[in-house]
This record gives C-alpha cells, sequence and structure tokens, in this order.
C-alpha cells in the first residue's frame, strides 16, 4: 500500500504519465499542464498526482525513489515547475 485510506479494501489509482525519461539508474517524469495558475498553486495541487507517479515508477523500474526527478510544464503560461 502506497497510501493510507479510511478503507479497509484496495483502492485502485488509474493515471497516466505524459513523459517518463529513463537513463541507466534515475528517471525524470513530465507532467504537462494548460492552466493560468502559478507555479506555487500548481506546485500544491499537483504534489499527490506526481508523488503516486514517482512512487509507481521506482517500484516497477526498481530505480531509488531519490532518483526521481519530477516536473510540471506549464504548456498555456510556458513555465516549468520542478517538484523534486
Amino acid at each position: 500500500m502506497i497510501y493510507d485510506t479510511l478503507s479497509n479494501e484496495q483502492v485502485l489509482v488509474q493515471g497516466i504519465i505524459d513523459l517518463l525519461v529513463v537513463d541507466n539508474d534515475s528517471a525524470q517524469i513530465i507532467d504537462y499542464k494548460y492552466s493560468a495558475h502559478d507555479s506555487e498553486y500548481l506546485r500544491e495541487r499537483y504534489a499527490l498526482q506526481l508523488d503516486l507517479y514517482r512512487q509507481v515508477v521506482a517500484k516497477v523500474l526498481k530505480i531509488n525513489p531519490a532518483k526521481i526527478d519530477c516536473s510540471i510544464v506549464n504548456i498555456r503560461l510556458g513555465f516549468q515547475v520542478d517538484m523534486y
């Protein structure tokens, strides 16, 4: 289990990583957003989503999570938010 829930049942979370770049023992996850919001809003709003992606990539590819960088690219306003 990755996160605790109030349920005793398993919870299925579905998502699609927009871009995953793997280089030997490290990786980069990039999530594209089309948003009018600033970087702080995006960082707060999507932190859980990117953390879940990071944990799944680490588990599936057997990569240390500390070696997985995550970023949001806001294609509307043209900036990148580095998460981890």
